[in-house]
């Protein structure tokens, strides 16, 4: 038997698979442009949530169209992460149903403080981005001296100090004390700017490592950790070249800033999982025939089946059985209407010349939009938030100097 091995100056994330990485985001990107101006006064947001779906279909049908050779499979693409508008106390995961009767009608009012989500794959390479965005009939004039301005500014502030903290060799902690160093600077302010804890449930962590047809692989990362997921040795892990991750940075001015499943809102998006089971009910085994049809690996929402209401009934027996895995909608666990989280989400890859940053840099944020009442004041932290992600010229040169020659 022969076996074939990689040379020893080869990268550890291959240049076609970074590629495929980087289509994923400028589908996203494109798709994020496409919905953020329909996030108006009075829009639905099941409508936005469906235009923003439909977009990312329309995007991945431009890119990878090569017809493949005999004995390859055609590359798959699409969704990787159904488009979710969660408002104002609303963490993560609302991508309301049209058979939702209390959500389906759902607008968006002036001052929301919008959080939109959404994922694209290539080949099962996935990406997922997201942002914070604030309903506002006119930009003439910034927001400021406002909670939802300082949430906003606070949680960009932190998602790019995390993006900067991550390195390979180094530890997941790293980039949690990047965040810390934010956040640090906002717990004294006018608006008590806290880091949300997430819910401790398969779904609900805010951040992971993401491979082929999985966005949710064994890796963690965790911006604001309590004592307890601190203490575990089973959340500490070691960043290696090659590795993509994927990470929400959520802020709220709550007093208790810890995430729960919701009890109150229809949990609309579900992911398959590696398991086999005969379901008992023939509905059930019809739904998920479809859902395998349809979905492939990734988070997909209801409504992309023919039947919701049969759906919904076939979903809980699936999940009971472990077919499927709920991503319930996310909410503070004591929410108030005063209560509001911002969230900022990024797709990363570390390679050998450092972070490269996947999804886009934020599309409707701007400091001349938003205003915060906090200005960072510590050197250090404000370097680590507004330094290149590129490397400098010497080390790349270093670099280059320091390669084996052939």
């Amino acid at each position: 038997m022969s076996t074939t091995t990689a040379p020893a100056d080869a990268p550890a994330l291959a240049p076609a698979t970074l590629d495929k990485y980087k289509a994923a985001s400028n589908i996203i990107e494109a798709a994020l442009k496409q919905i953020i101006p329909l996030c108006t006064v009075d829009a639905v947001i099941l409508d936005i949530c469906k235009a923003g779906d439909k977009a990312v279909e329309a995007e991945a049908e431009k890119v990878y169209n090569t017809k493949p050779k005999a004995g390859e499979k055609k590359i798959t693409k699409g969704l990787a992460y159904p488009t979710c508008l969660s408002v104002n106390g609303v963490i993560a995961n609302f991508s309301p149903l049209p058979t939702d009767t209390e959500n389906a009608n759902l607008k968006l009012k002036e001052n929301d403080l919008v959080k939109i989500t959404l994922g694209a794959h290539i080949d099962g390479y996935a990406s997922v981005g997201g942002e914070s965005i604030i309903v506002r009939a006119s930009n003439d004039k910034p927001l400021e001296d406002d909670v939802k301005a300082d949430l906003v500014t606070a949680a960009y502030q932190a998602a790019e100090a995390a993006l900067r903290s991550a390195k390979a060799g180094s530890k997941n902690w790293e980039i949690t004390s990047g965040i810390a160093r934010v956040l640090d600077e906002y717990k004294d302010g006018k608006f008590k700017v806290k880091g949300v804890e997430s819910a401790v449930t398969n779904a609900a962590s805010f951040g992971w490592r993401m491979q082929k047809d999985d966005i949710q692989a064994k890796k963690t990362i965790t911006p604001f950790p309590s004592s307890e997921q601190r203490r575990d040795s089973d959340n500490s892990h070691t960043l290696e070249e090659g590795e993509v991750y994927q990470l929400t940075v959520a802020v709220t001015n709550a007093d208790e800033p810890k995430a729960r499943d919701s009890q109150s809102h229809t949990t609309s998006v579900y992911c398959r999982l590696p398991a086999t089971y005969i379901l008992k009910m023939k509905s059930s085994r019809e739904v998920y025939s479809e859902i395998v049809k349809k979905a492939g690996a990734f988070p997909f929402p209801l409504r992309i089946l023919e039947n919701e209401t049969r759906a919904k009934l076939a979903v809980r027996e699936c999940v009971q059985h472990g077919l499927l895995k709920p991503f319930d909608v996310q909410t503070l666990v004591t929410p108030h209407d005063t209560d509001f989280v911002a969230s900022f989400t990024i797709t990363f890859a570390l390679t050998k010349n450092g972070v490269v940053r996947l999804t886009p840099a934020p599309i409707w944020y701007s400091p001349e939009k938003v205003k915060a009442s906090v200005e960072i004041k510590d050197p250090e932290t404000k370097t680590l938030i507004t330094k290149s992600l590129k490397p400098s010229k010497k080390k790349a040169d270093k670099k280059t100097a320091d390669a084996p020659k052939a």
